[in-house]
């Protein structure tokens, strides 16, 4: 059996199969880091949508904010003029009187909503 030709097969077997397991052993570690870095970009593509939404979530509130103020001062002097305006950074309010103690006024920026409501 120390046939040196059957010898010489075994060990070239032995080392195509070496590499071959170097490759498979490569394509997995490969594959695990592609997974996590889809996973982790996930993740940072959700919180860049929460980060702008919240932006245009302030922006509406302040336009909102306002709408109620602008309409409590033309109540205040005496008009009841409460109206649609588009501010100079695109945001726009819509106010209304309710009755002779409330004002509401809508703010709306992109997608986004916010009202408020004044009462004395």
């Amino acid at each position: 059996m120390n046939n040196p030709l059957i010898t010489y097969y075994l060990s070239l077997i032995i080392r195509c199969q070496r590499g071959a397991t170097a490759i498979l052993f490569s394509v997995l570690v490969l594959s695990i880091m592609l997974i996590i870095g889809l996973g982790v970009s996930a993740l940072i593509i959700n919180q860049l949508k929460m980060s702008i939404d919240a932006g245009q979530s302030v922006l509406a509130f302040y336009a909102a904010d306002a709408g109620a103020e602008r309409c409590l001062y033309y109540v205040r002097k005496g008009g009841a003029a409460c109206d649609s305006v588009v501010l100079s950074n695109g945001a726009r309010f819509e106010a209304q009187r309710v009755n002779s103690t409330t004002i509401r006024s809508l703010g709306s920026f992109g997608a986004t909503s916010r009202r408020v409501e004044l009462s004395w």
